[in-house]
This record gives structure tokens, C-alpha cells and sequence, in this order.
């Protein structure tokens, strides 16, 4: 039996994509391929949440319950897979959680082996045993009340990316600066001094190791790769937003 499972897979590559710090999430969870009973797309006819938390801890919320920053509709009625678009604060690792649950069906067999959990009346359900039509509120031998963050993995992703546009930007300027110094030097000279070369030099590093740094899921350290770099970026004055990127 197939388990239903959120996913922002596409089924070579994570599908978080960031283009001039604007992030687009491309939610690929099996709505309609699955064969769990009450899991199908039109089972998911309520609940669905994406939390985005920028690096400075504040949180932005997409609902389909109107109880977050923005109003987005439930799967059952969209087109696979489904987008959502959201515009970052700046450069910094960002954390996603998204989370979709089927609304309780009074027709469908839930199956307690298979982790099932339910929305049903403006609240999330465990199943306790198998059951069919047990009503989740008053039937409490069969269902139990839960909050979100104890949803388990098939019905909530967590995933973090990191950006570096301003990054990106501060280090296109860097290079052109760095460019003109080459070109007013002769080959003799040491460009190891000249501030414009190693700042260069220095944010090249920095971004690159980013990149490797978010593929090995290592978020502490990128942080503080980020905000090396954005140290250099301030001191240089040029900061900016106008860019492809994201790790």
C-alpha cells in the first residue's frame, strides 16, 4: 500500500527555486497516485500550511484556513503540482515546514498501522485503532487530538534553503572594482594588497562555500558564512537584491 507523503520533489531535484530573492515552492506530494483510503486529492479538501521562517526567526504563513499572512487554496481542487511563491527578506538559511492533511471522511477505513491523521472541524486527529465513522470529536476511544508540529513525516516536510543575493550582488561589484585595479597594475605588482582584488577574492569563497555548505545540510555554518560575507558587503557599502541564487 503506497503511503502519502509531502513532498517537494520532483523526482531528481529539490523544487525550491530562487531567482532575484523571490523563492518559488513547487509542492509535489503524491495527491493523486496514493491508495490510502480517505487520502485521496479530493480527501485533502481543507488543511494545508507553509511556514517560511526568515533568518531573523519571523515567520510567514500560508493557509487555506485564513488564519495566515496568506490565503491559499486546499489541494483538492488545484493542478499538480502546485506552486507558492514567496518574496525573501534577504540573504540568510531559511527554514520551510509544509503540511497537508486530509479532512476526516466518514466513508473512508483508517488504518491504524498506517499512521493515519486527520483535520476535521478546525482540528488535527491521530487515529487510535481502525475505524469507520467514528466521528474524530466524539468518538475518542478511536481519535485523538494533536497539534501541528506533532504531524509525522508523510503529512509534514521541514527543509531549509539559504540565500545570497545581496551577497551576489555585493560580489559582482567587488569584481568589477577588482577588475579596474587589475587593469591600472602592472604584472609586477602584488595584487594581494589591493582591497578591491581581495574582497573579490574573499566573497567568490564565501558564495561558493555556501553552496556546499547548504548540499551538506550544514545551516549553522552557512550562517555564519553568510554573515561573514555580509561584514565585507557593509564595509564596501554595496549591497543589493538583483540576482539568481540560493543554495
Amino acid at each position: 500500500m503506497a503511503t502519502f507523503a509531502v513532498s517537494i520533489l520532483d523526482g531528481t531535484t529539490y523544487d525550491v527555486t530562487i531567482q532575484s530573492g523571490v523563492v518559488t515552492i513547487v509542492d509535489h506530494s503524491n495527491y493523486d497516485t496514493n491508495t490510502e483510503s480517505g487520502h485521496a486529492q479530493s480527501d485533502f479538501s481543507s488543511y494545508k500550511k507553509i511556514y517560511v521562517t526568515d533568518p531573523d526567526g519571523t515567520e510567514y504563513v500560508f493557509s487555506t484556513l485564513g488564519d495566515g499572512d496568506a490565503l491559499i487554496n486546499p489541494p483538492s481542487g488545484e493542478v499538480l503540482p502546485i506552486s507558492t511563491v514567496y518574496t525573501s527578506t534577504g540573504d540568510g538559511v531559511y527554514t520551510m515546514y509544509l503540511e497537508a492533511v486530509p479532512t476526516w471522511n466518514a466513508a473512508a477505513s483508517y488504518v491504524f498501522a498506517d499512521g493515519h491523521y486527520v483535520y476535521y472541524n478546525t482540528k488535527l486527529y491521530k487515529a487510535l485503532q481502525n475505524s469507520t465513522n467514528k466521528d474524530p470529536i466524539t468518538q475518542t476511544a478511536y481519535w485523538e487530538e494533536v497539534d501541528a508540529v506533532d504531524l509525522p513525516a508523510k503529512y509534514r516536510l521541514e527543509y531549509k534553503f539559504a540565500i545570497v543575493c545581496d551577497l551576489e550582488t555585493c560580489y559582482q561589484q567587488a569584481t568589477y572594482a577588482a577588475m579596474c585595479a587589475i587593469e591600472s597594475v602592472s604584472c609586477k605588482n602584488n595584487l594581494c594588497c589591493e582591497p578591491n582584488f581581495v574582497n573579490a577574492c574573499k566573497l567568490s569563497v564565501l558564495i561558493y562555500h555556501v553552496e556546499v555548505l547548504a548540499a551538506n545540510s550544514d545551516w549553522d555554518r552557512a550562517t555564519t558564512v553568510i554573515n561573514m560575507g555580509s561584514q565585507i558587503c557593509s564595509c564596501l557599502g554595496s549591497t543589493g537584491s538583483s540576482c539568481n541564487c540560493g543554495g
